[in-house]
């Protein structure tokens, strides 16, 4: 990590025309560069968290790499911002077929839904697990209590991994697509099976968002924002379990609803 990720800084608080404060904290945002294999790939603004994870779920995400077995080695700088990565030559076309970018925390963010890739990496997620709908709601309440950056500075998404009745792994950034990476490959790196899980996020159900999911045949996303139309053809399409508005005792469940048992 570069710095520390929350940092204090003057400020001046007011409620109703009356100042109540004099700081503020703020979580940091910065770029990490994934160098793969000497070649610069993508940029990503970020916490500065978890940089080796954060990298090998963006590969494995974005469908670069299947498993570990295709990273040599990895190393990462955080003074510098900087993951080098190495991979096996198989892997090294898939590389080629992406451009590099620079992508946001967020919103602005491309996706490669219309890259070559795409045609042999999105597959029909299996089975998957099934809970119920006071499951679905706990899942969420847990995750959205356990973040520590947004207590402190707001200004987070949150991303979990789970299984009914019990939250995996959970992670925060400043850009939800970098917490579901985080999320991903910390799973990767650990050897844990994805195609039973459920992937929870607090950012709107984007086509970006399923398609990661997807990619690593996770078969239900829970959001606690809305989906998008994009993201919602695209869970139908490869059989995902899609739930979004997941708050105040509601949930819309927008596709294969046979996972959410009564």
């Amino acid at each position: 990590m570069i710095e520390e990720t929350i940092h204090t800084r003057e400020a001046f608080i007011f409620h109703n025309g009356k100042k109540i404060g004099d700081s503020v904290k703020l979580v940091r945002e910065g770029p990490l560069t994934l160098l793969v294999d000497g070649e610069e790939l993508v940029t990503l603004l970020c916490t500065g968290q978890f940089p080796e994870d954060l990298a090998i779920g963006f590969l494995r995400s974005e469908g670069i790499i299947d498993s570990m077995e295709d990273v040599t080695s990895i190393r990462a700088d955080g003074e510098q911002g900087i993951v080098w990565i190495e991979l096996r030559e198989s892997r090294k076309l898939r590389q080629a077929l992406l451009h590099k970018r620079t992508l946001g925390a967020g919103c602005g963010r491309a996706s490669l839904y219309f890259q070559p890739l795409d045609g042999i990496q999105i597959t029909q997620v299996g089975p998957g697990p099934r809970l119920t709908q006071e499951e679905v709601h706990e899942l969420m309440r847990k995750m959205s209590t356990s973040g520590t950056l947004y207590k402190d500075a707001r200004a987070t998404h949150a991303a979990a991994l789970a299984e009914p009745g019990e939250m995996i792994i959970m992670r925060e950034d400043i850009g939800r697509h970098n917490a579901v990476d985080m999320i991903v490959g910390n799973a990767i790196r650990n050897g844990i099976r994805l195609d039973d899980k459920v992937l929870l996020t607090t950012g709107r159900a984007s086509s970006e968002i399923v398609l990661k999911a997807a990619r690593v045949g996770i078969p239900v996303v829970v959001s606690r924002s809305a989906a998008t139309l994009l993201g919602v053809e695209v869970a139908e399409k490869v059989g995902m379990t899609l739930i979004g508005s997941v708050r105040g005792g509601k949930m819309t469940i927008y596709t294969h609803p046979h996972r959410v048992v009564p």
